[in-house]
């Protein structure tokens, strides 16, 4: 997958025609407009359930790097980056 870059002020969240549905370790994203199902892992549903168009993405590895303190902060980021990278341009469930 090709690397997207994002500027870290912007303020990711699920487009409006979809749903995030947490399960004990895991999540799903319902997209009612092309009728998909997106299963996520626990790092993707963390990271979704703090895209609520509220939070910067600077903010989001910020919190992620608090609440996960023995993990290298740049592969928390680079988690974050490829996230959204993938929900905005691949699967476009998201919008920033």
């Amino acid at each position: 997958m090709r690397q997207v870059e994002f500027e870290l002020q912007l303020k990711p969240k699920l487009k409006s025609s979809c749903k995030l549905v947490e399960e004990e370790s895991y999540g799903y994203v319902y997209d009612y407009d092309n009728e998909s199902v997106y299963a996520l892992n626990k790092t993707g549903l963390q990271i979704a359930k703090l895209c609520d168009g509220s939070l910067s993405i600077e903010s989001i590895i910020r919190i992620l790097c608090d609440k996960y303190p023995s993990i290298d902060p740049e592969e928390i980021a680079k988690d974050v980056m490829s996230f959204i990278a993938d929900t905005v341009t691949g699967r476009n469930v998201m919008t920033i």
